[in-house]
């Protein structure tokens, strides 16, 4: 829901947008250009968390997926802008060396763990879920898939 995540957006990042711009919901061009950017940063950002060779054609379509976002001429909204921002962050060492991949649900999440421990994208779903399997497989034993497998 676009909507909920402009309105949290806007709460988070209140301090940059002191000019009185708010952040509302994306719609049309905004959208797509939101779209594009999420798409581009996971291009980028999965295939270097996997230890994967980048050619060069990810990183290219994410620094033109931020363009787009912050291009003042196209009237975006602040949402666009503050997403563009927040992927240039992850070029930040400190924080790529916090971004993961959830096993769960395969999401991208920072750890912000005091110790770097967060194995989850959030634990009230990802890690419930993951937690409440194992404990169905302590108590029925192993599937007979597993059992074969092993």
């Amino acid at each position: 829901n676009v909507a909920g995540f402009a309105s949290a957006a806007a709460r988070h990042r209140a301090p940059e947008f002191a000019d009185g711009a708010s952040m509302t919901a994306a719609g049309g061009t905004s959208l797509q250009a939101l779209l594009a950017l999420r798409e581009a940063v996971d291009g980028w950002l999965r295939p270097q968390l996997e230890g994967k060779a980048d050619t060069g054609n990810a990183l290219a379509r994410l620094f033109a997926a931020a363009a787009v976002c912050t291009d003042a001429d196209r009237g975006d909204l602040p949402l666009s802008r503050a997403a563009a921002v927040s992927a240039m962050r992850l070029f930040d060492p400190a924080i790529f060396a916090r971004t993961k991949i959830c096993p769960n649900c395969d999401w991208l999440f920072i750890d912000r763990s005091k110790n770097r421990s967060r194995l989850w994208c959030d634990m009230a779903v990802c890690g419930n879920r993951s937690k409440a399997k194992a404990h169905y497989r302590r108590r029925t034993g192993p599937t007979q898939f597993e059992a074969v497998a092993s």
